[in-house]
């Protein structure tokens, strides 16, 4: 028990070393791209990406989350390890591969806006071909992840401050995108795979099996990512590319507040798969509740700390060409919230019991109104439009898991829990928006603002768990006790 829990921290620590690399590349990144490409340009790229994606989307199939949850639940018995890796493998490299010469014949026959970038982003559609970090997740084997995504992200930075110069050089930038972002990562890991498990000829009895599953799951899948791209295909399409290039930089951020908050499911759902596998459910249930409490309680501080934050951010982190991300910013703050508790519920509950059923109905939903609000809202608000929309199918995503699981999961304890963060959060907004009246500009405004804002949101914060004898807090310093009792049994030892 003492090494699973080492195993699952480790794996805890791996993850988020590899997600703060996600953070910071964009915080490093984006200010020096928005300054040198504009948004028109990066419209383009947003626009090509997005189409390129949703060719990836299929390809992928629902591999990554329903693979990891298969493989965890079989890694203990080598012989169906291989039996299951093997199988699963055949059957994406087949829909994979369909789906990359679909791609080729399409941006050589339809796609006609930018198709030199069109043509580009093949290598990252040939990229899915490749994908098996489905396989170390699910063997939560996340260090070999974390540390080929750290190499190929310094590569990527590297390589756009040496080559990406003027507005001319977009070509470029979604050559190293697509060729060295997408397309090395996942070379770099496919090759290591059978080092890890040998791969051997399908099963054509057990494909079926393994196939609708995948299916199942590649539906809400999509339908996840979907609400995510569409906005910007739709803006493409519907708007002018550089709103495009207004909300692709909005996302930047708002992608990188929720990388932080849903790391913890990432790392937790094979984990959770082989929990419950295992009959474990008591154990899993606790982990669960907790991690929902931490999401609720990140969330709320981002989500009020953006919008504190939003008027002085834009303008140094992006640029004066970009002031129309600032009401971006501060209206799709909520859906940070929204989406923490909907991939809390998916990552650490749905998906580990095999309750797809919720997962698939309340993705759909999502997906249908996401692109009817976009559909009414974007002719007339632009990328404020597409951001309504994101704001209205979240909030439907979370509504309908709520019904589906409310015998379930305790919700009116978060609920009100919730709620008391939100308070917190909104004291913090005041204290911010008051540190913004002092006679600063620029970097020193913005890194004082950050400051005041965090100390403000922790100190209550943990005064209400201190307060209330939340188990949560107490758990962590129980478990901090522990290790310092550990460390002077040792030491006392050793004497």
């Amino acid at each position: 028990m003492a090494t699973k829990k080492t195993a699952l921290g480790k794996n805890l620590a791996y993850q988020m070393f590899y997600q703060a690399v996600v953070i910071l590349a964009p915080l490093i990144v984006t200010p020096y791209l928005s300054r040198v490409l504009g948004p028109d340009e990066l419209g383009k790229y947003t626009y090509a990406f997005s189409v390129a994606y949703y060719f990836v989307l299929v390809g992928t199939l629902g591999i990554t989350t329903h693979g990891s949850r298969r493989i965890a639940a079989v890694k203990d018995d080598p012989e169906q390890l291989t039996r299951t890796y093997s199988n699963l493998f055949w059957l994406h490299l087949a829909a994979s591969v369909t789906v990359f010469a679909a791609y080729v014949i399409c941006s050589l026959t339809v796609f006609k806006q930018n198709r030199n970038l069109t043509l580009i982003m093949g290598f990252y559609v040939a990229s899915t071909i490749f994908d098996v970090k489905w396989l170390f997740y699910g063997l939560e084997n996340f260090r070999v992840t974390a540390i080929r995504n750290f190499c190929v992200k310094l590569i990527t930075i590297c390589a756009i401050f040496l080559l990406v110069r003027t507005r001319s050089d977009i070509a470029v930038y979604t050559w190293i995108m697509a060729g060295i972002s997408f397309f090395l990562a996942e070379i770099s890991l496919f090759v290591m795979a059978p080092r890890v498990v040998k791969l051997q000829k399908p099963d054509r009895r057990e494909l079926a099996g393994e196939f609708l599953p995948l299916l199942v799951m590649f539906i809400p899948t999509a339908g996840t990512l979907i609400c995510r791209h569409i906005d910007k295909v739709m803006l493409g399409s519907m708007s002018t590319f550089a709103e495009t290039g207004f909300y692709e930089n909005t996302d930047k951020v708002y992608v990188m507040l929720v990388t932080v908050i849903t790391v913890v499911g990432d790392v937790m759902l094979p984990h959770m798969s082989n929990m419950y596998a295992n009959g474990k459910k008591k154990e899993a249930d606790r982990l669960f509740s907790f991690s929902l409490q931490i999401c609720s309680l990140t969330a709320c501080a981002f989500m009020f700390g953006i919008a504190a934050i939003a008027k002085e951010f834009v303008p140094v982190f992006f640029g004066k060409e970009f002031g129309a991300c600032e009401i971006l910013l501060v209206s799709i703050a909520p859906t940070i919230l929204m989406l923490a508790w909907s991939a809390t519920v998916r990552k650490q509950y749905l998906v580990p019991k095999n309750r797809d059923r919720v997962f698939v109905i309340s993705m759909l939903i999502g997906t249908v109104t996401d692109i009817v609000a976009n559909a009414l809202l974007i002719p007339r608000f632009d990328a404020l439009g597409a951001v309504y929309g994101t704001l209205i199918a979240e909030g439907i995503i979370v509504i309908v898991q709520v019904v589906m699981t409310w015998k379930e999961i305790n919700y009116p304890f978060y609920a009100r829990q919730t709620a008391v963060f939100c308070v917190i959060g909104a004291v913090m907004y005041l204290a911010v928006r008051g540190t913004a009246m002092l006679p600063l500009k620029g970097v020193p405004q913005l890194v004082t603002e950050i400051a005041v804002g965090g100390i403000v949101y922790v100190a209550l914060a943990l005064l209400y768990l201190r307060l209330t004898k939340n188990e949560m807090l107490v758990f962590f310093f129980d478990t901090l006790r522990k290790k310092r009792g550990k460390k002077c049994a040792a030491a006392e030892n050793t004497d």
